[in-house]
């Protein structure tokens, strides 16, 4: 029996693992500094700063992660148990930081400090094992992507369902009670997740051991020695998951307080996932034109081109779902073919340095990957701040809603711009990585 090739079942169960992983990423990644300014009472200033100190808390926990996990060892395996360890707890703390205990705004802050380190911490003690665990399922390369390509169907259908079904379901769930109708929402939503990731945990298996990697890691940082491609990379990943983010985070606050229409928060961040989902078939057609940097470059172009929506279409909530549609593509465009230029800079830098450090560099994405996120985060609370934001007051002062769309604008532009800037000088082409492969393949036999 052909130990390589894996049952449709078990593709399914490896797939619904990114359900569970999205549905609380993108629920805490849309919705939660929301509900903390408007539903909890904390001001924007200090959701800036937790945002920014947990970030990177999260951004440095996320390479340790990978080490603990490669040097775990019990009858599942290295990876597979800590779905089994992990869930529960990552369960109870994303549904923790909905709730709303009658504190003091010192005691709401430090609640918020607590449950916000724990979900993150316990997201990333389940997340990291499980996107390692694809590499010892099976050896087949073609597997392998046939397991990613069900990954991203799993975060595809849990971010369409998470971002939304939340406010909905706080309205059917709170019965009027805000408060309620949060904490029941992503309690249901945990429910969810854990279910999914029991799945995923019983119907998969580690097949290969994977091999220990004892580079130290003074020796695992040369590999950045001449890695023009690494360097880019990382700082392109930096930057767009900083706008990114800030765009999924600030969508409520412009559909609430520039458009005033709450209801079309939920259906603008379905729409663009939804597109995003159609349209990965389009990646591989227009790389194969144009090439990754030209892929990423046209998806910036089309972020350039949504801010521009933003900023003209006023209030119209025709417009509103146009930006929606462009910001779709946006994601199609601009990670997708990032996420498939960082292996390419694994090479770049042994042909530099003569180190070959993959683990080393994937978590170098990962790190600014997570970064982006916490400077997301925080720029959200600074910029809230610097307009006079009050989430707990009935009217906001008339300065907030045009602050509101110049910095809904302002985030994809300038993302954008930045991101084409720092592509120029990145020169790794087919034809050159093909050139990068014969040469590395010379020195090994010649050696």
């Amino acid at each position: 029996m052909d130990n390589s090739k894996l049952s449709l079942r078990e593709k399914i169960c490896y797939g619904a693992g990114d359900v569970s992983a999205n549905l609380i990423y993108t629920t805490a990644s849309t919705y939660l500094i929301f509900f903390w300014t408007t539903v909890y009472g904390i001001s924007a200033a200090a959701t800036a700063t937790l945002s920014l100190a947990v970030g990177i808390w999260d951004a440095v926990f996320n390479p340790v992660m990978g080490i603990i996990a490669d040097r775990t060892k019990s009858r599942w395996g290295s990876y597979r148990p800590w779905l089994l360890w992990g869930s529960v707890p990552l369960g109870i703390f994303s549904t923790l930081c909905f709730m709303t205990p009658k504190l003091g705004d010192g005691g709401k802050l430090v609640w918020a400090y607590v449950v916000f380190f724990g979900m993150k911490s316990f997201f990333s003690a389940v997340n990291v094992p499980y996107g390692v665990m694809c590499n010892v399922m099976t050896p087949d390369i073609s597997e392998r992507m046939s397991l990613s390509t069900y990954k991203n169907m799993g975060s595809d259908v849990a971010n369409i369902f998470g971002a939304y079904c939340l406010l909905p379901l706080v309205t059917f769930l709170g019965k009027g009670v805000e408060t309620d109708g949060y904490f029941k929402a992503a309690a249901l939503l945990g429910v969810i997740g854990f279910a999914c990731l029991m799945l995923t945990f019983a119907g998969c298996k580690e097949r290969l051991v994977q091999p220990k990697e004892n580079m130290p890691l003074r020796e695992s940082v040369r590999s950045l020695k001449g890695n023009k491609a690494a360097v880019i990379m990382m700082l392109v990943m930096l930057v767009m998951n900083t706008a990114v983010i800030f765009k999924f985070g600030f969508n409520a606050y412009y559909c609430a307080y520039y458009l005033n229409n709450e209801a079309v928060i939920g259906i603008t961040a379905a729409i663009a996932f939804a597109v995003g989902l159609v349209s990965k078939p389009l990646v591989p057609i227009v790389s194969d034109k144009i090439g990754k940097k030209g892929t990423l470059i046209f998806g910036c172009f089309i972020m350039i081109a949504d801010g521009g929506v933003f900023y003209f279409g006023g209030v119209s909530v025709a417009a509103v779902y146009l930006g929606a549609v462009l910001f779709g593509l946006t994601l199609t465009f601009t990670f997708t073919p990032i996420w498939g230029m960082v292996p390419d800079s694994i090479e770049y830098g042994e042909w530099t340095s003569g180190v070959r450090a993959p683990g080393f560099i994937y978590s170098t994405a990962t790190f600014a990957n997570k970064l982006g996120v916490a400077i997301s985060g925080w720029l959200i609370g600074v910029v809230l701040a610097a307009t006079g934001f009050d989430g707990m007051a009935e009217v906001q002062a008339a300065s907030v809603a045009p602050a509101v769309q110049i910095a809904m604008t302002a985030v994809l532009v300038v993302g954008g711009i930045v991101t084409i800037v720092l592509l120029i000088p990145y020169d790794l082409n087919s034809e050159k990585y093909d050139k990068i492969m014969k040469e590395i393949a010379d020195r090994k036999n010649a050696a």
